[in-house]
Parts: structure tokens; sequence; C-alpha cells
């Protein structure tokens, strides 16, 4: 059994939940713009994760989360782990999606590694603590220098820096100082211990408008099935795009 379809309809972790609680074995595999991952599942349980830069379970479901306009391709019984040990769904994805949320956060506190800030005027607050792992930070930036160079002056990687500036951003103690592009920066992109997919190669110049160019890069399996195509009580056949509707029902009536 072999089922596909797009990321826009059925998400990740919805797929992943009814995986889980219908018990499924098969491999999973995720694909987005110049990207490829894959999970194996026996019996509802995580085993295996295959995603570049991934290190463990938790960073690889991290990384496949920051695919956006994606497909998925799951095919059943093709996971030769049955006596692997496997992590739940639940706690991979909790984890995950923790890692997530923190990453977009950061990214919008520092929304490129070029920025640069300067120190406040006021802190927002009449008393404010720096703690020691933020004051070099602040110290480096407050001399100009961007971010990225304050990473090599202090010897930090990428995580801690940005954790760091959101910080000091928030007690108050700095703002931007340039006119570097503010906004966050793109969320498919996430630095050890949050790897993810690498960034797309840049397009082709060409005539193409910017809407154009999004409407090209989506993904071309179309998961919509007419419903008088649809067997009424049959699965869907080998390698057919599935719609959420009928994954749905096909997954949750069957519990092998």
């Amino acid at each position: 059994m072999s089922l596909s379809g797009t990321l826009d309809t059925l998400s990740l972790p919805e797929l992943l939940t009814v995986l889980a609680a219908t018990r499924r074995s098969g491999e999973l595999v995720v694909r987005g713009a110049g990207f490829e991952g894959r999970l194996w599942l026996t019996h509802g349980g995580l085993v295996k994760a295959e995603v570049p830069t991934a290190s463990d379970m938790v960073g690889a479901v991290t990384a496949l989360l920051a695919v956006g306009a994606g497909e998925f391709a799951f095919t059943a019984d093709t996971a030769p782990f049955s006596g692997a040990e496997s992590i739940p769904v639940e706690e991979v994805l909790s984890e995950a999606q923790s890692r997530r949320a923190e990453w977009l956060a950061l990214a919008a506190a520092v929304p490129s590694l070029a920025s640069k800030f300067r120190l406040t005027a006021e802190p927002t607050a009449q008393s404010v603590t720096v703690r020691a792992d933020d004051w070099g930070v602040l110290v480096a930036l407050s001399r100009g220098v961007d971010v990225r160079h304050a990473m090599d002056e202090l010897d930090l990687s990428e995580m801690p820096v940005r954790r760091s500036v959101r910080a000091l951003r928030d007690a108050g103690l700095l703002e931007p100082a340039d006119e570097v592009d503010q906004r966050p920066a793109a969320p498919a992109v996430l630095p050890a211990p949050y790897p993810a997919a690498e960034p797309a190669p840049a397009a082709e110049p060409g005539p193409a408008s910017s809407e154009e160019t999004v409407s090209t890069a989506q993904p071309a399996i179309e998961p919509v099935i007419e419903a008088e195509h649809e067997p009424p009580s049959q699965p869907p056949g080998e390698d057919e795009p599935v719609s959420r509707s009928m994954l749905f029902r096909y997954l949750s009536g069957e519990h092998s």
C-alpha cells in the first residue's frame, strides 16, 4: 500500500499522528525544494530517520516541520526494523514543535547574521539583570560589529548568540542599528542543533512576476480526487495521490 499527497493538504503532524494511531509500519518520504527526508515507523512508533544534517530523531522531525510546500509518500511494510526500539510519535512531535517555535522566535529577533544592533538610550525596565552568558554578546554588538562577527569573536555557535540577542532585545538593551532587512530569516533554514533542509538554489532571472514564481514552486502532486472516481469501499491504488478525507478514512479503517 502506497499513499502520497501534499503537505498543504495534510500537514506532517497530522500525518504522523494518524500513522501512529493506526499503528502503521512503513517508510515516510517528505520532499521539499531541493530537500528530501525519510522516516521509518514500526507499529506506529518512529524507529529511524534519514534527514540531512539531523543527528537525532527530534532533530529530523524538526527539520521536516520546516518544509513548507512539499510532498509526502508513505509506503507500508517497508521498514526492516521490527526489532528496533521505537520512539512514540507524540513525544517526538512535542519536542520538535517546541524547537521549531523557538527557532521562529529567534529568527524574528535576529533576522540575519549580518544584522547590527546598538545599545538603547534607555532600557524599558528600571532594573535589568544581564546574565554572564549574554554580557559578552552585549559588549561585542555595542562596538558596532554584526552578529556573525560577534559569533567569531566570542567563539560561539549561532543558536547561543541568537538566544542572547533575543534576551537583550526583550530586556530593552539592544535595538536594530542598520538597514539590513529586518524581516525574519527564512524558516526553512535552521542551524545546529536545529538542522533542516538546505535552502533552494536561486531561481534564474526571468520575466515572470513574483506571483508567478511562487505558483511555479508549488508541488506537482495534486491530491484532490473527484468523488465519482473514489471507490466506496476500496483503498487507494498503488502510488495514488490521496485527499485528506480519503487518507483519514482509509488509515482509520484498517489497523494492521
